[in-house]
């Protein structure tokens, strides 16, 4: 009885290693994709910007 019950802990022991590294594989990946969007609207935004007309120069 014993030693079922120390292999289902090492067993969920073990499952919750996996989620939690999974967790921040998926949480690294969401940072990526932020700062690659972030990254693409910067250079919209430069573009779009007005350009200066020849009474500002």
């Amino acid at each position: 009885m014993r030693d079922e019950y120390v292999r289902r802990v090492v067993d969920h022991d073990g499952h919750m290693t996996r989620m939690e590294t999974n967790v921040k594989e998926l949480r690294e990946e969401g940072r990526e994709g932020t700062r690659e969007i972030n990254r693409r609207l910067d250079q919209v935004l430069t573009t779009l910007q007005p350009r200066p007309t020849r009474t500002e120069r």
